[in-house]
C-alpha cells in the first residue's frame, strides 16, 4: 500500500516522475510506433484530446479571473496558465512585454506555429484525417472532414475579431461541442456506431 505523500518534496518528486514518465512515453511513441491505422488513430486522439483540454483549461482559467480577483493577479494567473499549456516559453517569443487575456487567449486559440494552440491540433487533425482517407479509404470518411472542416472555419472565423471576454465562454463551449462531434463521427465513420 502506497504511503500518503505529505511533504511538498515527495509531492514534486512524485509529479517529476509522472512528468518524465509521459515524456519517455511521447519519445517512444514516436520514435518506434508503426505508421499504420494504429498510429493515425493515436495521434488523432492525442491531438482531439488537447484541443479539448485546452478549451477547458482556458474556460477554467477566464472564469477564475473574472471572479471577483484584482487586476495584479492577472498576469500571474495567466503566466499560470500558459505554463499549464507548456506555452509560456513560446508565448514570450511571440509577446515579450504584455501578458493579458487578449494576447494569452489569442495565443493558445489561434496561434499557428504553437503546436499545442487549438488551431494547430485542429490543422493537424485534418491534415490527418486527410491521410486516414487516403492510404485507407472508406465509404463514410467524408462526414468526419465536414465536422472538420466546420471547426476549422470557427476557428478561422474566430482569430479574426479580437477576443470578447463577455463572449469568450460562449465560444468555448461551442468549440468543445464541436471536438466531440468531430470525435463521434471519427468513432462512426471508422467504427461504427459504438453505443
Amino acid at each position: 500500500m502506497a504511503r500518503p505523500i505529505s511533504r511538498p518534496s515527495r509531492l514534486s518528486a512524485l509529479c517529476g516522475r509522472i512528468k518524465d514518465g509521459c515524456h519517455t512515453h511521447a519519445g517512444l511513441i514516436e520514435a518506434t510506433l508503426y505508421r499504420d491505422q494504429g498510429w493515425y488513430f493515436y495521434q488523432l486522439g492525442k491531438h482531439l484530446e488537447r484541443a479539448d483540454q485546452t478549451t477547458r483549461l482556458l474556460d477554467v482559467q477566464h472564469h477564475l479571473l473574472t471572479a471577483a480577483r484584482s487586476r495584479a493577479d492577472d498576469r500571474v494567473e495567466w503566466q499560470l496558465l500558459l505554463r499549464a499549456a507548456a506555452g509560456y516559453h513560446a508565448f514570450r517569443r511571440v509577446s515579450p512585454r504584455s501578458i493579458g487575456l487578449e494576447d494569452v487567449v489569442g495565443f493558445v486559440l489561434f496561434d499557428e506555429a504553437f503546436p499545442r494552440s487549438i488551431r494547430q491540433c485542429v490543422r493537424t487533425v485534418g491534415v490527418l484525417l486527410q491521410r486516414l482517407r487516403q492510404s485507407h479509404p472508406i465509404l463514410r470518411s467524408s462526414k468526419p472532414l465536414e465536422f472538420h472542416d466546420a471547426l476549422d472555419a470557427s476557428l478561422t472565423d474566430g482569430a479574426a475579431v479580437p477576443v470578447d471576454p463577455a463572449k469568450l465562454h460562449d465560444y468555448l463551449d461551442l468549440l468543445q461541442q464541436q471536438i466531440g462531434g468531430l470525435s463521434n463521427e471519427i468513432t462512426k465513420a471508422y467504427f461504427g456506431d459504438m453505443a
